[in-house]
C-alpha cells in the first residue's frame, strides 16, 4: 500500500518553518502545496480540496482557526482534516478532535513530518477496508471507529457496521453515510452508539445495503462522534472519584 498515491497536502504559513517537512512530503510522493496567508489558502483549498491542511493559526489575511470555519461550512470542504500549529495552550474554536490535530510550538520537524504522515497513513488504511462495494472486515486495533465512521459517513454509504468484543455484540446503522441507529445489547439509539464509540479494541465487518428498522439517531455524523467524545472524557475525568465497578453499594436511608 503505497499512502503517498494522490494524496495532496495544503501548507500555510508566512514563518518559514513548515518548508523542511514538506520537502519530505514532496520527496515521498505526496502532491505539496504552499501558500502565504489565510486568503490564498482558502483559495486553494476550495479549488484542490486537499486531503490534510497545515496551517499555522496566526495566518495574516484569515487565521488558522477562521479559516478552518470557513472550510468547514462549505459543503465541497466540510470533511478537510487540519493539522493546526501555533503557541501551547492555544484553543482553536471549533477544533474536532476525531479529525483535527494541534502542534505546539516550538517543534521539530520530525514531530510535524510525524503527525502529517500518522494521519495519511491511518486515513489510507480506512479508505482501503471501505473501497468498493463489497463486505469487508477487520480489527479496530488497525482502523480505528471514528476513522471509519468519517469515512463511510464522506462516501455516503449504506450498511451495516457490525461490532464484537470480548463475545459482546453491536451494530451501527447507516443511511446515505448518515447513523440512523445502532444497537449494543439490549440498548438502542445514541446511548449505545456512545459506548461503542469507545471501543478500541475488537472485530468489525461492514455489510453494505440498506438496512430496515427505525431511525433512532438523527444527529449529523461529526456532532454524534464529538458528543461521545466528550461523554467518555467526562467519564474519564470523574474515574478517580468513582467506587470500582465490582464494589458494594449500600444505601443509606434516613430514620423518621
Amino acid at each position: 500500500m503505497n499512502t503517498s498515491i494522490g494524496k495532496k497536502i495544503l501548507f500555510a504559513s508566512t514563518r518559514g518553518d513548515f518548508a523542511e517537512v514538506a520537502q519530505a512530503l514532496a520527496r515521498r510522493g505526496f502532491s505539496v502545496h504552499t501558500c502565504g496567508d489565510g486568503s490564498q489558502a482558502l483559495e486553494r483549498a476550495l479549488a484542490m480540496v486537499p486531503d490534510l491542511m497545515v496551517v499555522d493559526v496566526d495566518l495574516p489575511m484569515i487565521d488558522g482557526p477562521r479559516l478552518g470555519q470557513i472550510l468547514r461550512a462549505n459543503p465541497r470542504t466540510d470533511k478537510l482534516a487540519f493539522l493546526f500549529v501555533g503557541p501551547e495552550g492555544r484553543e482553536v474554536e471549533g477544533f474536532r478532535r476525531h479529525r483535527d490535530h494541534y502542534l505546539a510550538r516550538p517543534f521539530n520537524h520530525e514531530q510535524l513530518l510525524s503527525v502529517a504522515l500518522g494521519h495519511l497513513s491511518r486515513q489510507e488504511r480506512t479508505e482501503e477496508v471501505t473501497r468498493g462495494g463489497k463486505q469487508v472486515e477487520g480489527d479496530l486495533e488497525q482502523v480505528s471507529l471514528t476513522d471509519m465512521l468519517q469515512i463511510l459517513g464522506h462516501n455516503r454509504k449504506d450498511g451495516t457496521l457490525r461490532l464484537e468484543r470480548d463475545r459482546v455484540r453491536g451494530e451501527i446503522q447507516l443511511l446515505e453515510g448518515t447513523v440512523v441507529n445502532a444497537r449494543l445489547g439490549s440498548v438502542e439509539g445514541e446511548k449505545a452508539f456512545f459506548r461503542l464509540l469507545t471501543w478500541d479494541k475488537g472485530h468489525f465487518s461492514f455489510s453494505p445495503g440498506v438496512a430496515g428498522g427505525e431511525v433512532r439517531i438523527t444527529q449529523p455524523l461529526d456532532h454524534l462522534i464529538m458528543d461521545g467524545l466528550r461523554q467518555s472524557d467526562e467519564l474519564n475525568a470523574m474515574s478517580g472519584d468513582l467506587p470500582p465497578r465490582d464494589a458494594l453499594l449500600a444505601l443509606k436511608v434516613p430514620l423518621e
